[in-house]
């Protein structure tokens, strides 16, 4: 007997998927889409790419095609108990967890690919209603909810600060902080999971010019707030906007460049609805999770300049500022021109971070 629990990639029907049963269990990817032979090409595609995600992951894995079955899967098998287990059950929880946050960090990158790679267009001929994201198609290469975040243009333009969030992530395994200004972005975050299990993020410039407008100060920001407990930003990452009252991150993470390398498709404003609320009229948010309700491709196009995935705590109220100083500010410039190196943003985020305020 298996009981199990279900957590949405972004993608139709590709599940992470954790299986306890009475002596041990699985933490693994689950592709189940409708169709047998679209499976057996996303579970090819990982599976050409078998030793990349092994070494990501740190050990090997089962790599299951269930022959004879339309799903596939790749995963984990953890043998220190199960449901049966009298004592040790906080530990199995533990070590399938972690399994888990290791396994979609080794395959989420190429996940995107793999599916991508189908350019499956399934047209919508139903009555439209609400559903959650895997019970809908995939079209092109984007799920279909997601969260949507608009970068501001802000002074200096948005490549200076895409090629720090590129180091910042090439310093953290994929993880880079993007600070955003929209005070209910935590929740609409939250309930966009709750009602989607997705946690998709998809990036674009805005269209409104208002939103690139600064104040002239530059803060740096030390500190967040994760269920009521303040923490410390990982000393990897620096998070700097013009002085706000309230300022808040999004906890990202992608194993591809961030730094635009070609044409990563549009979002499609006349395609999307807000999934919170249903109105298609999004005006001045900035960032929102959205829900595909159409096939055609209408509307103003957003060209996307980089995608990731949301990663614990996802979306966080950043805690303590202070004012950069002029020289903080060149070296903030200079550490923002083209060919620099991980070891120049590690040593500038060593400098900046050192003041840091100290609690306790």
């Amino acid at each position: 007997m298996e009981n199990w629990l279900n957590a949405g990639s972004g993608f139709t029907n590709i599940e992470f998927q954790f299986l306890i049963r009475q002596y041990d269990g699985t933490s693994q990817v689950k592709i189940n889409r409708p169709n047998t032979e679209e499976n057996r090409r996303i579970f090819n595609y990982l599976m050409a790419n078998k030793r990349t995600i092994e070494d990501a992951f740190g050990a090997k894995l089962e790599w299951d095609p269930m022959e004879g079955r339309r799903r596939c899967r790749v995963g984990k098998t953890i043998k220190i108990g199960g449901y049966l287990s009298r004592t040790g059950r906080t530990d199995i929880i533990r070590v399938m967890a972690e399994t888990m946050a290791r396994l979609e960090n080794a395959v989420e990158p190429l996940l995107h690919m793999a599916v991508d790679g189908q350019n499956q267009r399934t047209p919508i001929s139903a009555p439209r209603r609400k559903v959650k994201a895997d019970d809908r198609p995939v079209i092109g290469n984007l799920p279909d909810v997601f969260l949507w975040s608009k970068i501001g243009i802000e002074t200096q333009g948005i490549d200076p600060i895409v090629r720090r969030k590129e180091l910042e992530r090439r310093s953290g395994n994929g993880e880079f902080w993007w600070g955003i200004g929209e005070k209910a972005a935590p929740v609409r975050v939250s309930r966009m999971y709750e009602k989607a299990q997705s946690r998709v993020v998809c990036f674009t410039k805005t269209r409104n010019p208002a939103r690139g407008r600064s104040s002239g100060t530059v803060v740096v920001w030390s500190h967040y707030f994760d269920r009521n407990i303040l923490h410390q930003i990982p000393r990897n990452v620096v998070i700097t906007s013009f002085k706000y009252e309230r300022y808040f991150s999004l906890v990202c993470r992608t194993g591809s460049p961030l730094v635009k390398r070609r044409d990563r498709g549009a979002i499609y404003s006349g395609q999307y609805e807000n999934l919170l609320t249903g109105n298609r009229n999004f005006g001045q948010l900035t960032t929102f999770p959205v829900s595909r309700f159409a096939d055609e491709e209408v509307g103003i196009p957003y060209p996307i300049e980089f995608r990731a995935r949301l990663r614990p705590p996802h979306c966080v109220e950043l805690k303590y500022w202070r004012r950069l100083t002029k020289d903080e500010i060149h070296m903030l410039n200079e550490v923002s021109e083209l060919g620099r190196t991980v070891p120049d943003w590690l040593e500038f985020a060593a400098r900046i971070r050192a003041k840091d305020r100290q609690l306790g």
